[in-house]
């Protein structure tokens, strides 16, 4: 698991370094990955902080709530505005999430 979460850590530095562009060029984030790999090692605060420094790049977004929401449960934490806004923003879907990686 150190491989991947160095590899992912990387993936999140090139995808940082990438030229805007609209739509972006991945339709996924490196840091759902990321904080996925994190959270499946029990590294639950630094899981915290790849989730909340996505959700400044991509306010709102499901998937990173989601992880969010894991890594604050794993640290025994929890934070009424990231339920509120995770509820907010996948009250219309009728996909269920399991994972911040898909």
């Amino acid at each position: 698991m150190p491989g991947a979460i160095a590899a992912f850590e990387r993936a999140v530095k090139l995808e940082d370094e990438l030229i805007y562009d609209e739509p972006e060029p991945l339709p996924f984030s490196s840091r759902h990955w990321l904080g996925a790999a994190l959270l499946d090692v029990g590294r639950f605060a630094d899981a915290e902080r790849t989730y909340r420094d996505e959700l400044t790049h991509h306010p709102h977004n499901g998937w990173s709530l989601f992880g969010l929401q894991q890594a604050l449960a794993g640290q025994g934490k929890r934070d009424v505005a990231v339920d509120k806004d995770m509820a907010e923003s996948w009250a219309r879907s009728d996909a269920w999430i399991r994972s911040s990686r898909y």
